[in-house]
């Protein structure tokens, strides 16, 4: 598989050694003439937002709960859709700059190795990668607040008639669950396993072309992960332990060796977890925001 990704590289990418993060968490070392800071500088930036947006969406997030979330964005006209747009980027930013931090390390090593070295163009491409991977789950969470807007005049009655809210939230952890041993959901992790991988088969140079491998690398993460924000949504979008819990599902599957063992682990405890709501609502009611 190594040799067959390097053999099918886009034309004009760095001719870089193919490996895969899953198996042997290596990444493309540095660009001759770089400096060991560079990598250490990128992973502490991103380290840096994420930590800075779980601060931000804590204080977002202080006596807020699912249904005051969904009337201040359906009632609230275009103020309550920024506000929405503003708490969704800030708990992407989260919950999946850590897990993404290894594609954009390779990113940038394979972009400053394309212009010899260049630290402002490698730079440069890399924040347009960066800004096109935010903007796709941005669209993402435009997506949501719409079906959010089309079914908020049932969402309210349903979930305050009876269990329903727990019932609702029961079976999107049992689809979740299921959906993590499908074949789609395989092939959208494998492309988040491997990032040098990935970049090789895809790559594009310039920002046009940095802007395009973002939008990829982002559509193959919203296919791995979309079922996992609909979790959130289910069982509380402003619940910080649901986002701290799903943050570190998110990066132990991507990242660790055997990421494919972690998702197949984490859609097993979804479909006991959501069997568990239907069968007794009065114990998933406890777990919901």
């Amino acid at each position: 598989m190594r040799g067959r990704a390097a053999g099918t590289a886009e034309e004009g990418a760095p001719t870089l050694r193919s490996s895969s993060w899953s198996e042997d968490h290596t990444s493309p070392g540095p660009a001759k003439g770089s400096r060991p800071f560079a990598s250490f500088g990128l992973f502490a930036l991103l380290g840096l937002l994420s930590l800075v947006a779980w601060g931000a969406t804590l204080a977002n997030a202080e006596g807020r709960g699912s249904a005051m979330m969904v009337m201040m964005v359906t009632g609230a006209g275009t103020p309550g859709l920024l506000f929405f747009l503003g708490s969704w980027t800030l708990m992407m930013v989260a919950m999946m700059f850590p897990s993404a931090a290894p594609m954009v390390r390779s990113f940038v090593a394979l972009s400053r190795k394309g212009h010899a070295g260049s630290s402002a163009r490698g730079i440069g491409e890399s924040g347009v990668f960066l800004g096109a991977y935010v903007l796709v789950w941005t669209l993402f969470g435009v997506g949501i607040v719409a079906l959010y807007f089309l079914a908020s005049p049932h969402v309210g009655a349903l979930a305050s008639r009876g269990n329903m809210g727990v019932t609702i939230a029961g079976v999107v952890l049992l689809a979740a669950g299921v959906y993590q041993f499908t074949p789609l959901k395989r092939v959208c992790l494998k492309g988040c396993q491997s990032p040098l991988e990935f970049l090789l088969r895809r790559w594009r140079s310039g920002l046009k072309g940095a802007f395009s491998v973002g939008l990829r690398h982002a559509s193959f993460c919203v296919g791995c992960c979309w079922l996992l924000f609909i979790v959130l949504f289910a069982v509380g979008v402003m619940s910080l332990p649901w986002m701290a819990f799903l943050g570190v599902a998110i990066f132990a599957e991507k990242t660790f060796p055997r990421g494919d063992q972690v998702a197949h682990a984490l859609g097993a405890l979804f479909m006991v977890t959501g069997a568990v709501f239907l069968a007794l609502p009065s114990v998933g009611a406890g777990f919901l925001v």
